[in-house]
């Protein structure tokens, strides 16, 4: 696939911005709110991460998760919590790059609303075709796509969805007329069963059906394979992870940009202000 890390999806840790912790800190539990329901890869990666940093501070870590309305729930909870140190957030980037410029208007000031900790990795996404796309490579995919426009489709979770707007990148990238069939739920069954072509989708909701046949994997959105990686590490690279140890100033620096990027792509994918 061309521009592999155009489409890397991050996973972030935030907390509420203009804040600071007491000298004591931490004196009592810490919630972590994730933006992701339960076993999802934010929800997994964050109770990973809750506990080695329980471990380290000697306080319990309480995860909660919060899902709906686009991410803008738990957004919205963590934007408006005392910002003592003692409320952080786990997400992927989306919420932060995309709801910007597809909502007309949010509960929280964007960026301005959070105070980076750190990256946490960044997840493979991998294009996924189901058993009524007869292509075995990206390159094929186009070729079809071509040869019968607007007879191809993928699947999404949702209008505006990360996955969504990437989709409408590659089809314009790619001069390619395909169609996007939304789902309540994550696509990977209902691509599995034929409902729709393919989908992109992190390593765990895909896994089992591409070991079982019922998926084929056309291109992977990183530019190298995740190295198997010991102790904790290495769970990450099971999950698809690449650990990412970027510093705070160059973690502010580098969302700003995403935000124009992916804003960039929702404007020409025209959803901008549609939610």
């Amino acid at each position: 696939m061309k521009k592999p890390a155009l489409f890397a999806a991050l996973l972030l840790a935030m907390a509420p911005a203009a804040g600071h912790a007491d000298a004591g800190f931490p004196s009592r539990p810490i919630k972590m709110v994730v933006a992701a329901p339960t076993g999802g890869v934010p929800d997994v990666i964050a109770r990973l991460v809750g506990q080695h940093m329980s471990a380290s501070l000697g306080q319990p870590i309480a995860v909660e998760n919060k899902t709906g309305a686009g991410s803008i729930i738990a957004l919205e909870s963590v934007a408006k919590a005392n910002p003592d140190g003692y409320t952080l957030l786990v997400a992927d980037s989306s919420p932060l790059t995309i709801n910007p410029t597809l909502y007309k208007k949010l509960p929280y000031q964007g960026m301005d609303s959070f105070e980076p900790i750190a990256f946490l990795g960044a997840a493979q996404l991998f294009l996924t075709a189901g058993p009524s796309l007869k292509a075995n490579s990206f390159r094929e995919m186009v070729a079809q796509a071509k040869a019968a426009p607007g007879k191809l489709t993928y699947g999404t979770i949702g209008i505006g969805s990360l996955h969504h707007v990437m989709f409408e990148e590659i089809r314009r990238s790619a001069g390619i007329d395909i169609m996007h069939v939304p789902f309540r739920e994550q696509p990977s069954a209902p691509v599995a069963a034929g409902t729709a072509d393919m989908l992109l989708a992190g390593l765990p909701s895909i896994e089992g059906l591409v070991r079982a046949g019922r998926l084929r994997l056309l291109g992977v959105t990183s530019k190298a394979r995740v190295a198997q990686l010991p102790d904790v590490r290495r769970k990450l690279a099971d999950l698809g992870i690449v650990p990412d140890g970027r510093v705070l100033a160059e973690y502010g620096d580098y969302m700003r940009r995403e935000i124009d990027r992916f804003g960039g792509m929702v404007q020409r994918a025209g959803l901008a202000g549609t939610q």
